[in-house]
């Protein structure tokens, strides 16, 4: 006998309804009718799910019809097929016995939860300070596995600020990217501060119980080193003035500045001293009673209300100025405009700079005077002699200089102008 195929029989089965698909237990149940197709031409049926997997439904019809009156029939996938945690997309076709596949149903979206419902209780976390303002959590999430956590939620509140209900937590989401530890890194923290931190897990059933609470202290705010180190130009045979910027690094911080100091000899080198103590809002100290034409080092450290100690800055160095070729200086500065010649008053009055001038490297507490600095003196008071005639002018600006001479500073011819300068100062 020959096997004679109807016209019915080798037309292409009918595009299916969108099937419907629900959670069961540990399986998602697809349930579909078919009223379009004859069920003695249908081979089997076929469910594809995220759009690539196919599952061959058997071929015995019988077993997938329910009783259920709103569906013809239903098939389960579940795991290894499916896992929990992810959105699928099913669609249904049925395959002829003589015609072949129809044509793929309208997709059903489902998300899988997993039927264990919320996630556990998770492990009390650990907690480490990274940093004034961040602490990382950590915790074991190896009791999660196949409950299809996706998101760590951390808990957190501050031990010590009264203005927060004890009830009151701030929470903060992380998603999860292993499923055997959760690590949560907590930031915008205030510094110095006492914290409660807790953890939650949670799947797509719902939210876990909260993990038992863990403290940490954050870490005080720690001034970084102070930048901008430079000499001023206030500079003599024994004083020195150094200058610096705030630091980068937690400049709020700052609550003092710590100067060290290192004399630098021909033959050996001191260690490293503190000299000087100056407030946050002071950026430049004066180094006084140091050895004449003699190197030294510098270098300024911020320090904290804790005492807690930043790192120094940049090394600068500085040398003080020789006292005897000042004195000299100020000698032959006062001298020779004398010799020229001026009235007896002006005269007096170079004599009298000369002598402030030769004043200013004498050292009063030791008794130390410098033999430049005796020689201004004596050409100062020749000036207020041999000066009867000449230009005043001349011996003004001499004793002038010499005062600047002696000083440390910088001869500036506009002396007499009201503005003073800030690096001066």
């Amino acid at each position: 006998g020959m096997t004679v195929t109807t016209e019915c029989e080798s037309k292409k089965p009918a595009t299916l309804d969108k099937p419907d698909a629900s959670i069961y237990s540990e399986f998602v149940v697809v349930r579909w009718n078919d009223n379009r197709n004859q069920c003695e031409h249908i081979l089997r049926y076929e469910v594809r799910y995220d759009d690539q997997n196919c599952l061959v439904v058997p071929a015995c019809l019988e077993e997938l019809r329910t009783k259920d009156t709103a569906f013809m029939y239903s098939m389960s996938l579940g795991e290894p097929k499916v896992f929990p945690g992810n959105t699928y997309t099913i669609q249904i076709r049925a395959v002829g016995r003589h015609s072949g596949p129809g044509d793929w149903s309208p997709a059903a979206a489902l998300r899988f939860v997993h039927v264990n419902g919320t996630p556990n209780k998770p492990p009390r976390p650990s907690a480490t300070v990274q940093s004034p303002t961040e602490v990382l959590l950590t915790t074991d999430g190896r009791g999660d596995e196949g409950t299809g956590v996706h998101t760590c939620t951390v808990e957190y509140r501050s031990s010590e600020d009264p203005n927060i209900p004890s009830e009151q937590w701030q929470s903060v989401d992380f998603p999860v990217l292993t499923s055997t530890e959760y690590r949560c890194a907590v930031a915008d923290l205030q510094p110095d501060s006492m914290y409660s931190f807790r953890v939650r897990t949670v799947n797509e059933s719902g939210v876990s119980p909260p993990s038992r609470t863990v403290e940490a202290h954050t870490l005080r705010e720690i001034p970084g080193p102070p930048g901008g180190m430079r000499v001023s130009t206030k500079r003599t045979n024994e004083i020195i003035k150094i200058r610096w910027k705030p630091p980068l690094v937690y400049p709020g911080s700052v609550d003092k500045y710590e100067i060290q100091q290192q004399m630098i000899g021909k033959h050996t080198v001191t260690s490293w001293i503190t000299v000087q103590e100056v407030t946050c809002d002071s950026f430049s100290a004066t180094m006084r009673d140091l050895t004449t034409d003699t190197k030294y080092r510098f270098r300024v450290r911020a320090i904290n209300s804790a005492e807690d100690k930043g790192n120094f800055s940049d090394v600068i160095e500085a040398e003080t100025r020789y006292g005897g070729a000042a004195g000299t200086a100020a000698a032959l500065a006062a001298f020779i405009p004398s010799i020229i010649g001026s009235p007896l008053i002006v005269s007096i009055m170079s004599a009298s700079v000369a002598v402030e001038a030769a004043s200013a490297i004498f050292d009063s507490r030791t008794g130390k005077a410098v033999s430049g600095a005796t020689a201004g003196i004596g050409a100062g008071f020749a000036g207020a002699i041999l000066g009867v005639l000449g230009c005043p002018f001349i011996g003004i600006v001499g004793a002038y200089a010499a005062y600047k001479v002696v000083t440390g500073g910088d001869v500036d011819l506009n002396w007499w102008s009201p503005q003073s300068s800030d690096e001066e100062a």
